[in-house]
């Protein structure tokens, strides 16, 4: 992955080149947590009258409406143009569609209504994407907090920001870089709003990994996506053990139906694969006395269990993370290998 450093006279020279920015807010049911991410757009160090605002409700059945307008009406004069639509079909991908459509600004940035971004996310990522003109988002890097302080809620960021929970995604294990680098795709990323009208929008179908699916098609078509380790993040997750397993499952399911899937996607499918299998396999190696094969076959699960039973001396000492990143790791793959299956039996 390349890397580059603005010079300090390019970054001068694109002072006075300040555009409309279009933020997009797409929001269900989150009446308890909506204002962090209203309030993370009111602090972007960018121009009020250069942000418009735009906020989706996916047919909320709790105050989410309600606590949206109590913060326009305390923050007048925060954006230049709000807009309120609705969303009955209540998925995501089709909220960002609605919202990209009533966009006017020259970029559109969207983040999670679950989370917030440091005020001069939107500036580096407008940065980034005048760097290249075949840059077509610019995103940043992720920082998991508890949305509550049980066990539980505490357990499930523990696994969310380890490697061992989400692997090498970019924008959670950016590693020691500081600069942005090209990546296979950008979080609650800024994009140049004519990229849509290039590759189409987002594939309203899928019920998740609707960004990874855009994403591909942005690539395929030559442009790049940049990972900026300085634009941060916060996502506050789950804190449910029940929601935390089920939503791993259908992203599971859905990182591997959405479209070409990432290596670090697959392998989870795999091994649950291998984990099914290992009875059976090593009963019938047990049974002719292939002993060296056996012990063989039987690495892969030793060595899982070692990492599990390691990583749950290292750091804060929570009980439920040893069977709860299990847990995850068995949900997330059993949603990636039914994907696999219906696409084997699509095909075929």
């Amino acid at each position: 992955m390349k890397e580059w450093v603005m010079s300090r006279e390019l970054q001068l020279s694109r002072a006075n080149r300040l555009s409309l920015v279009s933020l997009i807010l797409v929001v269900r049911n989150c009446a308890d947590i909506v204002h962090k991410s209203l309030e993370s757009y009111k602090a972007l160090d960018y121009p009020p009258e250069l942000k418009e605002l735009i906020v989706v409700d996916g047919d909320s059945q709790d105050k989410t409406l309600e606590r949206v307008r109590q913060f326009l009406s305390e923050n007048p004069g925060q954006f230049s143009k709000v807009t309120v639509l609705s969303n009955p079909k209540r998925s995501l991908a089709t909220g960002w569609n609605l919202g990209v459509c009533a966009a006017e600004g020259e970029f559109v940035l969207r983040v999670d209504a679950h989370s917030e971004i440091s005020p001069d996310y939107l500036r580096k990522g407008i940065e980034s994407l005048l760097e290249n003109s075949r840059i077509a988002a610019a995103g940043g890097v992720l920082a998991v907090r508890p949305r509550n302080e049980s066990r539980v809620a505490r357990a499930i960021v523990r696994i969310l920001a380890s490697r061992l929970g989400t692997g090498n995604s970019p924008f959670r294990h950016s590693g020691n870089l500081k600069a942005p680098f090209f990546s296979d795709t950008a979080l609650f990323a800024v994009y140049r709003r004519e990229i849509f009208s290039k590759v189409g929008h987002f594939n309203e179908s899928l019920e998740r990994g609707q960004d990874i699916e855009f994403h591909d098609r942005v690539l395929a078509n030559g442009y790049k996506l940049v990972t900026d380790p300085s634009m941060t993040a916060l996502y506050y997750a789950v804190g449910n053990m029940g929601e935390f397993i089920s939503k791993a499952r259908r992203t599971g399911f859905w990182a591997v139906a959405g479209g070409a899937p990432r290596r670090r996607h697959l392998i989870p499918a795999l091994f649950v694969l291998y984990c099914l299998a290992v009875p059976v396999v090593a009963g019938v190696l047990a049974h002719y006395g292939m002993s060296l094969l056996l012990t063989l076959f039987l690495i892969p699960a030793s060595a899982y269990l070692l990492l599990l039973f390691g990583s749950a001396f290292i750091g804060p000492k929570l009980g439920l993370y040893f069977p709860l990143l299990a847990a995850f790791h068995f949900s997330y793959g059993l949603g990636g290998l039914e994907a696999l299956w219906r696409r084997l039996r699509k095909s075929s």
